[in-house]
């Protein structure tokens, strides 16, 4: 129960990154380099002996973790730049089914059949929130819609290598900071670096705190005692945390389909509070 509450927790804290990068203001390039810098700078500077603790970890896993960290971030971004929000949910969040096939072949771990029905309620949820807004009727949106599945599989692999990782005892400070290296690197060129303003660099470096600092670190924790697949269908509340910031923040409304989602991804995630360890 502590490992799911830890995950639950971390997308929480992980659905506050549309609000942080809209009141920013800062291109995304910008947005991701000031953040990540700054959530490995605090990991760096408050735990002990991190030079020590990143020699340890296994340098290829941790390199393919945040290769594939960076591809479902700027894939992500690229799709919700082509095509509608609902296109691309329905097809990252594909991901955790994704998961759910893969697991036993590669981390010996096979899903219930609660976990099964869980999966069933939470796709359910998910078309019932992002069905109305189905758009497929330009090339834009099948170059977006490839761009989501593309992200739906890089996320799947995330989940699945964290796993290991976990599973293997690998330090979660350590990994939240080796797996965050790529992505800022890889857009470093982009910065525009006349953009920044003291708000907007002080909303980006709150962002990396959450996000990268404390949210990294606890989801790493709780999938030390939670199986990926279950890891997968918690992330379905990150659609719902979402929903409540944008209607509590910018007013969004929630229609009669956005709350039979949410009922849905509620039920989902009581459906796994109670599964055992593989």
């Amino acid at each position: 129960m502590k490992s799911h509450s830890l995950i639950f927790l971390a997308f929480l804290l992980w659905s506050t990154t549309p609000v942080f990068v809209r009141e920013s203001g800062l291109p995304l390039a910008n947005f991701v380099v000031c953040a990540n810098a700054f959530g490995i700078l605090l990991l760096c500077l408050f735990v002990p002996r991190m030079a020590r603790r990143l020699r340890q970890l296994p340098p290829g896993k941790i390199a393919l973790l945040g290769l594939f960290v960076a591809v479902n971030v700027w894939s992500s971004i690229e799709a919700f730049a082509l095509t509608s929000i609902s296109n691309f949910m329905i097809l990252h969040y594909a991901a955790p089914v994704i998961v759910a096939v893969a697991a036993p072949f590669l981390l010996g771990e096979k899903p219930s059949a609660r976990t099964w029905e869980a999966l069933a309620v939470s796709m359910v949820g998910l078309l019932a929130v992002g069905g109305q807004g189905l758009r497929l009727g330009s090339e834009n949106d099948l170059r977006g819609l490839g761009l989501a599945l593309l992200s739906a599989f890089a996320y799947a692999v995330c989940i699945m290598l964290s796993r290991r990782l976990a599973r293997e005892g690998a330090d979660s400070f350590a990994v939240a900071v080796g797996s965050s290296l790529v992505l800022p690197l890889v857009v470093l060129p982009m910065v525009d670096w006349s953009a920044y303003t003291t708000r907007s660099a002080t909303i980006a470096c709150g962002a990396g705190a959450f996000h990268l600092s404390i949210a990294s670190t606890i989801y790493l924790v709780g999938l030390a005692g939670v199986s990926a697949a279950t890891a997968g269908i918690l992330g379905y509340f990150e659609i719902l945390f979402g929903i409540a910031w944008g209607s509590i923040i910018y007013g969004e409304p929630v229609t009669a389909w956005t709350f039979l989602g949410a009922v849905c991804i509620v039920v989902a995630g009581w459906l796994v509070l109670g599964e055992k360890t593989p």
